[in-house]
């Protein structure tokens, strides 16, 4: 019984993340620091700890697997980092409009997502935003063919701007701040790659590449040419249908998603 409890501890120890420890140089407006999860499977970020300042530091409490997280300042701005086997020291050196100026230890996985995160706004304002203010007055003036244009280019710009990312995260990222950039790909593209990624990190990773190997399966099931899988929903007249039910006839798949570039290409 001792020798497993020893071999159980060892283990836990393991998977368990160093903790994080805020120090500010300058006034917040809040006296504690939110820390949330970030998955690579979904756009939900729940609380995972709540980090309150005592002569300008804050430290984490909990004890959390390796992987994805957020420091969120309430009202001031929010600092991804990720949360290694070992401590992490994240420094606020200054604040201006909701961004905060910090630094992290230059060997970090953080170190890494810092420099991908600002290099990811700079291919998105360089690619994709330049077409919003040409999009907008095409909308106004109502010119169809132009916003019809205009789409087709913010897709290729968007896809192109994947494609960049993943070059330099390839280029520039490793271990565990590697994952990080898979919260954005090219899903017909880029799964092989990603594919590759979690089976070479996934004993020292567990976390995160469980939550990567879910957003490929669920990428993987609908590529295109793939079977649609079933679903039952209730119609207008209240009835139980499933997809299935239509099988041999061509089907529309109607929805909105006003947001989502690729949603409104389908």
């Amino acid at each position: 019984m001792k020798l497993f409890s020893i071999f159980l501890f060892l283990f836990s120890f393991k998977l368990m993340a160093g903790g994080v420890t805020v120090t500010s140089h300058v006034p917040l407006k809040s006296t504690y620091v939110l820390l949330r999860a970030t998955s690579l499977n979904s756009n939900h970020q729940p609380v995972v700890d709540t980090l309150f300042f005592k002569n300008g530091q804050a430290r984490s409490r909990k004890a959390l697997e390796p992987g994805f997280y957020q420091l969120d300042f309430p009202g001031e701005g929010k600092i991804n980092i990720a949360l290694e086997n070992k401590p992490l020291d994240v420094e606020i050196r200054g604040k201006e409009k909701k961004k905060l100026s910090y630094d992290v230890p230059s060997a970090s996985a953080s170190a890494q997502i810092k420099a991908y995160d600002r290099y990811r706004a700079e291919v998105f304002n360089r690619r994709v935003n330049v077409l919003k203010p040409q999009i907008a007055r095409a909308v106004r003036a109502g010119d169809e063919d132009e916003i019809a244009r205009l789409t087709s280019a913010e897709n290729a710009a968007t896809t192109a701007y994947r494609h960049e990312l993943l070059q330099y995260a390839r280029n520039n990222m490793k271990g565990l701040a590697l994952l990080y950039a898979s919260i954005r790909m090219d899903e017909e593209k880029d799964i092989a790659f990603w594919q590759n990624q979690a089976a070479l990190l996934k004993k020292e990773y567990p976390l995160p590449v469980a939550q990567l190997e879910l957003k490929l399966k669920r990428y993987a099931r609908l590529l295109p040419g793939r079977q649609a899988p079933d679903f039952t929903i209730t119609d207008l007249e209240g009835r139980t249908v499933r997809l299935s039910d239509y099988s041999g006839r061509w089907v529309l798949l109607d929805f909105w998603a006003a947001w989502c570039l690729p949603c409104r290409q389908e």
